[in-house]
């Protein structure tokens, strides 16, 4: 006996859900039996600055193009740069 469309409708109906359904599973296990009841322990050396991680990528990118300006124009030496900037020349 051949099934009913209305039946293989909701048959591949189902199928699709449950395969869309199938990346919700481990938020669904995690809502159910929680594994991480307590806060991460992620106290690093940013003493509660939120813009720390910035502040130092800005710094490092700051000194190696500073660093960068003073190979090209001075020969290495930062002192030729220091001399040059009191001098406003």
């Amino acid at each position: 006996m051949a099934g009913s469309p209305e039946a293989a409708f909701a048959l591949l109906l189902l199928a699709l859900i449950g395969w869309m359904a199938i990346p919700l599973l481990p938020a669904v296990f995690e809502l159910l039996r929680p594994r991480d009841a307590a806060p991460l322990n992620a106290v690093g050396n940013d003493a509660g600055r939120l813009t720390y991680r910035a502040m130092v990528d800005r710094e490092t990118y700051i000194d190696g193009e500073v660093q960068a300006l003073v190979d090209r124009l001075f020969g290495s030496r930062r002192e030729d740069l220091v001399d040059f900037i009191r001098r406003g020349s």
